[in-house]
């Protein structure tokens, strides 16, 4: 049996930003955040990028908003409802919330018939690895129609906002070229395809014929990663450890970061339970509702590995912001 690419759709949030008001949006971080922009700008010949945050960083989007526009926009494309949608395949590297995963979310954001779900996550394969859940199924016949999405919140993670009071400058106030290269390459959206196990009857149809992706992760530390590893687990499991990163020296500021399990809130009459508390700007802008606010705990005493949407990436060489709060620091301040 074979498996077509017969619809795709997009969703850019907000107006086009070129790139000289990339800082009205993410802001600036360290003395010399504007001339590494200058150059990553230059290097990446990327004229505008699209954020789901505004000029006072609130959100204005979620991952699963922007996933289901997509979709929407994917199935209407290739002439289908959403309730043809056999399988519902969701990839991002970050989610709204820790848990439940992506597909979760999006499928309660779509309202849609009971399907199937997979939430991938993986940094920049995750979309392919969605992509290759979908095309599998359908060609050996499990399904007869799949989507596969991708959707990515970057500026909620790298926002200037994001960076108070973590360890990222050195002692000169420079910022590291890492993190200016991500806050400055990446933006926001989401994109989806349709894959059928016939081509469309009319327009284009494109046959998939096979997908390869492998991991190396064997091989080599990995390059970058969200949160703070369990240091005592990996010495009692693995033979390599990772250099551990300088601890920041007050708790991640993120609404949706969870730290004790202890927080959990019901997001919507079809999502029953989630880890992790949605940005209150962002549930208001998709809503029109405000979210009831979670108790919080003394004192946090939650997995140190864990990470929450609007989190900071690290590289992990060079000691860059982490986004989860390590179990022993401080207990979380309110927002």
């Amino acid at each position: 049996m074979s498996a077509y690419i017969t619809g795709a759709g997009k969703f850019l949030p907000g107006s086009p930003i070129p790139s000289e008001r990339i800082e009205e949006y993410i802001g600036s971080v360290g003395a010399n955040s504007s001339r590494l922009r200058d150059r990553v700008i230059a290097n990446s010949g990327i004229a505008q990028r699209h954020y789901a945050i505004d000029t006072e960083q609130r959100s204005r989007h979620s991952c699963a908003s922007m996933a289901a526009e997509a979709i929407r926009a994917a199935v209407a494309d290739a002439g289908r409802a959403l309730d043809d949608i056999e399988l519902l395949a969701v990839a991002t590297t970050i989610n709204d919330v820790l848990a439940p995963g992506v597909a979760s979310m999006v499928h309660g954001e779509l309202a849609n018939a009971p399907c199937e779900i997979a939430s991938l996550g993986g940094i920049c394969a995750s979309g392919m690895m969605a992509m290759k859940n979908a095309f599998l199924q359908v060609k050996t016949g499990e399904k007869a129609l799949a989507v596969a999405a991708a959707t990515e919140f970057a500026s909620r993670i790298m926002k200037s906002s994001r960076f108070v009071g973590q360890p990222h400058l050195d002692a000169d106030g420079q910022v590291a070229r890492e993190i200016a290269f991500l806050r400055y390459m990446l933006s926001d959206g989401a994109g989806a395809v349709v894959v059928a196990d016939r081509p469309r009857p009319d327009g284009v149809s494109l046959r998939i014929d096979w997908i390869s992706l492998r991991s190396f992760a064997n091989r080599t530390p990995a390059v970058m990663y969200c949160g703070t590893p369990d240091t005592a687990i990996r010495a009692a499991g693995s033979t390599t450890r990772p250099a551990r990163a300088p601890r920041p020296t007050e708790p991640s500021r993120c609404a949706s970061t969870c730290r004790s399990c202890r927080g959990c809130w019901r997001s919507s009459p079809r999502s029953t339970s989630g880890c992790g508390a949605p940005e209150a700007s962002t549930r208001r802008a998709s809503s029109g509702s405000s979210p009831t606010t979670p108790a919080r705990s003394s004192s946090p005493q939650g997995c140190a590995s864990s990470t929450g949407a609007g989190s900071s990436c690290r590289r992990r060489a060079r000691g860059t912001p982490t986004c989860a709060t390590p179990a022993t620091s401080a207990a979380p301040r309110s927002t």
